[in-house]
């Protein structure tokens, strides 16, 4: 071999060896990523769940693949959400704490203890949103988070004061029912009294001020009400204040009594109306085709021998039934038939009256019922296909990442569409019962659809032969975006559950990957502000979706239907 040759091939072999452990190397460094999020889980199941009973689903190699309950990771590889309210959990929260790409960690009504560990920038540089409400945490509150949006702390066991608490950009705020003392100051005072109730030593604003000022104040307050009583006398002030009461009271009593006469005949009217405009919408839209079918709005051209026949793909399984993607021949005409668990669902007028309820409603971010079919024991509806999937395989696909402008734009149909079912006129209030983002799902122009609505309301209003099916709606399916009041047995989904969930839906829209584009930063804060208000932990202090629609619209700067 020539000398001038020698170093070429000494060069080729070097780069043969090279790619030849590249291969070996790669792996290696993503399995150190993992396992760094792997240990700190299973820390944290040890002590959390030493039975094994809360957290079953927490094993195998790799948290983002498995059956992990609550958890949801990034493309990488890493935990980004962890969500386990309510769920029997014991024990410290330190190990999470050491998930370096943490954005959301909810840990509410649990009975976990220790101490919170001092958090910054260094030690979780990712978090945005902290909720550990209703535990029983204790020791002093050090948190230094800039960028964290939301910390709920509330009915906890925490002591000292809040001079090491450091938020710049935090929209919402509670370390109410705790053990605090001392002042608030700098920019938590902007808060409500409500973030700081149930503290007993703690003062300024938002609540009445330190100890040197009150003290004063008292003083000089007792000294005139004092004067004002000497001149005024006993008796004559307590006539005052007798007769004041009774007209007060009179007052009261004519309001309530006008206002409740109004009320019965405004129901009155609405009730007629509706009753009129159910019946003639029934008879116009409703048609019995036959054979066990029947077509509601835009379903009238099906027929149940073609359906039968069609070539059918399997598009998801769950506990209400599997849903197929079926070709109709005629036309090549594709829609989704969702057959359901027959054991869920009773015969006769109470499957036909849900059923039809359903599909009467209509709006363009709702997917549309177009027929129902039930012969022996056999129950199909049929729907709109919707052929770019759901929210949820939007949000977890690692080559697609969503913009701002699309994100806002899916929300916003989401809150519309919802927001439309919670108007409809019905004896019965309307709910979806099931917010999640595997019920949105994406139609052929990019718009969102709400998804499976009403099908809890089938089994809720008397369409089910077993009663303890209630329960067993009102636990399952949707873990992480279910409302803390339906965790109580046989509690019924409800208007105010749907608002939670599509605040946890929007929550994870918003803070799932970077939103980017210009004026995107500022919008996502205020989307924030509202999902929160929508996770209130007391169902009466959510907001209506018809409030949700009017807050959006403002923030984004859409038209909506605030109106």
């Amino acid at each position: 071999m020539s000398p001038q040759k020698q170093p070429q091939l000494t060069l080729l072999l070097l780069l043969l060896l090279l790619l030849h452990t590249l291969p070996f190397t790669m792996p290696q460094h993503n399995h150190h990523h993992h396992h760094q999020d792997l240990s700190s889980l299973l820390a944290f199941k040890a002590s959390a769940d030493p039975l094994g009973s809360a957290l079953p689903t927490w094993s195998g190699p790799n948290p983002c693949s498995g059956p992990w309950l609550g958890l949801k990771c990034d493309q990488f590889d890493r935990v980004t959400n962890i969500n386990l309210d309510g769920s029997s959990l014991t024990g410290p929260i330190t190990p999470l704490l050491q998930l370096k790409h943490l954005k959301l960690l909810s840990l509410q009504r649990n009975s976990l203890s220790g101490r919170l560990p001092p958090m910054s920038n260094l030690s979780n540089p990712s978090l945005r949103i902290l909720s550990l409400s209703h535990n029983a945490l204790n020791g002093p509150i050090n948190v230094s988070l800039p960028n964290l949006l939301v910390l709920r702390l509330d009915h906890n066991r925490f002591s000292g004061g809040l001079d090491s608490v450091r938020l710049d950009r935090v929209l919402d705020f509670n370390v109410s029912e705790n053990r605090l003392s001392g002042a608030i100051l700098g920019r938590l005072s902007g808060f409500p009294p409500s973030s700081f109730f149930g503290n007993l030593a703690l003062c300024g604003s938002p609540l009445p001020s330190c100890l040197s000022s009150s003290v004063n104040d008292g003083a000089s307050t007792s000294t005139t009400c004092t004067k004002t009583l000497a001149k005024l006398g006993v008796t004559s002030v307590l006539y005052i204040v007798a007769i004041d009461a009774m007209v007060i009271t009179l007052v009261l009593a004519v309001i309530l009594v006008v206002y409740a006469c109004a009320k019965r005949r405004m129901k009155r009217k609405v009730m007629s109306r509706y009753s009129m405009m159910s019946k003639n919408r029934s008879e116009e839209r409703d048609r019995e085709v036959g054979g066990g079918l029947t077509a509601f709005e835009g379903g009238e051209n099906l027929r149940i021998d073609c359906l039968l026949k069609a070539s059918a793909e399997v598009l998801g399984k769950g506990t209400m039934g599997i849903t197929y993607k079926a070709i109709i021949d005629e036309g090549g005409l594709a829609v989704a038939v969702k057959r359901l668990t027959t054991s869920r669902y009773s015969n006769g007028k109470g499957f036909d009256r849900c059923v039809r309820l359903i599909g009467r409603v209509r709006h363009e971010h709702i997917v549309s019922l177009r027929a129902c079919y039930r012969n022996d024991g056999e129950r199909l509806l049929v729907y709109d296909y919707m052929p770019n999937g759901s929210l949820q395989s939007l949000l977890h696909n690692n080559g697609y990442a969503m913009d701002w402008m699309r994100r806002k734009e899916i929300l916003m149909g989401v809150a519309e569409g919802l927001e439309h079912i919670h108007a409809s006129p019905s004896r019965e209030p309307h709910v979806h019962g099931n917010i999640k983002p595997s019920n949105i799902l994406i139609d052929g122009q990019g718009n969102a659809r709400v998804s499976d609505w009403g099908l809890t309301l089938i089994t809720h209003n008397g369409c089910v032969d077993s009663p303890s099916q209630d329960s067993m709606m009102a636990s399952e399916n949707w873990h992480g975006y279910r409302a803390p009041e339906l965790a109580k047995e046989r509690r019924r989904a409800t208007r105010e559950t749907d608002v939670y969930g599509f605040g946890m839906v929007l929550l994870e829209v918003v803070t799932e990957k970077a939103t980017g584009g210009m004026g995107g930063e500022a919008e996502a804060m205020a989307m924030v502000k509202i999902g929160m208000m929508c996770t209130k932990e007391a169902a009466g202090e959510r907001p209506t979706m018809r409030q949700v629609v009017g807050m959006m619209s403002e923030v984004l700067g859409f038209a909506g239907e605030a109106a």
